[in-house]
């Protein structure tokens, strides 16, 4: 009902209807695409503030023409992909299309259809299946931001040169380790670290990234001196909750669950799932 009658304010009046419409999982954005039926096509987007007032566009990106040209009755699905991507599935054309209007564009065998999930996007072929997800800020710091001065990647970093240095300057690495863990136990910052590094390990899907970041966190949890009293903080409850999505993920069952469809589905879900398929005797 809310997106009905923002859709027919007077706002979103425009020359040409729309085919899809889409609103974004926080409730916060409106995507609408025009149909391909009298080009350009255009994809809108836009954005309801917090304080009631009108809603203003903040993105508006026409759709190359190459995908009209060959076929004008092609049918658009539209959806989200997260909180700031949005999602077009035409023929076998999969393209996402960014907050600030960089687009992404990839090619799938045959036609595909799009469902966004809680935290990225399913794409389903009649020879393709995929996850897209947006990555998301945490790993992008630790992974790809080579000069973040966050207090993970400066652990990170001593952590990884004192596991692969020879016997000969493993001294010094471990001497700047425990300098800094100490540094951040005395700003309270340390479980802040525990805490990245535990939530990196759980968006990997590689078990030997989880087993090296679940180790680091251990070893900065050691100079707190304390155990998590929160049961899903500790690093025994996150190695064990790893362990059965990497179970679910095999392809013996073939449930590719992320961690957080597997918090928000709780594990009775997957009990269940896992029962009504007959793995219960094996």
């Amino acid at each position: 009902s809310c997106g009905a009658r923002m859709v027919t304010g007077p706002v979103f009046s425009q020359k040409q209807a729309f085919q899809s419409v889409a609103l974004s999982p926080s409730g916060k954005l409106l995507a609408a695409v025009t149909s391909p039926a009298s080009p350009p096509v255009t994809l809108t987007v836009w954005a309801f503030p917090d304080n009631g007032s009108r809603p203003y566009e903040i993105v508006s990106h026409r759709i190359p023409n190459d995908l009209w040209d060959r076929n004008a009755s092609s049918a658009i699905f539209l959806d989200w992909c997260g909180n700031n991507a949005v999602a077009l599935g035409i023929d076998e054309n999969l393209i996402l299309i960014g907050p600030r209007g960089g687009t992404l564009r990839k090619c799938f065998k045959g036609p595909i259809r799009i469902w966004a999930e809680e935290d990225g996007l399913r794409v389903f072929g009649w020879n393709d299946f995929a996850f897209v997800s947006i990555v998301p800020e945490i790993v992008e710091r630790v992974f790809w931001d080579v000069e973040s001065s966050s207090i993970t990647s400066q652990f990170l970093s001593l952590y990884l040169q004192s596991q692969r240095a020879s016997d000969d300057i493993f001294h010094s690495y471990a001497i700047d380790m425990h300098l800094l863990l100490r540094n951040l136990r005395e700003t309270g910052k340390l479980r802040e670290c525990v805490n990245s590094l535990l939530a990196v390990a759980d968006y990997c899907w590689d078990t030997g990234l989880q087993k090296l970041f679940l180790r680091g966190a251990s070893s900065a949890e050691q100079f707190l001196h304390i155990k998590n009293s929160e049961p899903n903080g500790s690093i025994g409850n996150h190695a064990r909750n790893l362990r059965v999505m990497n179970a679910l993920r095999t392809l013996d069952i073939g449930i590719p669950v992320t961690s957080l469809q597997y918090v928000c589905l709780t594990p009775n879900a997957f009990i269940r799932r896992v029962t009504s398929m007959g793995f219960f005797d094996q």
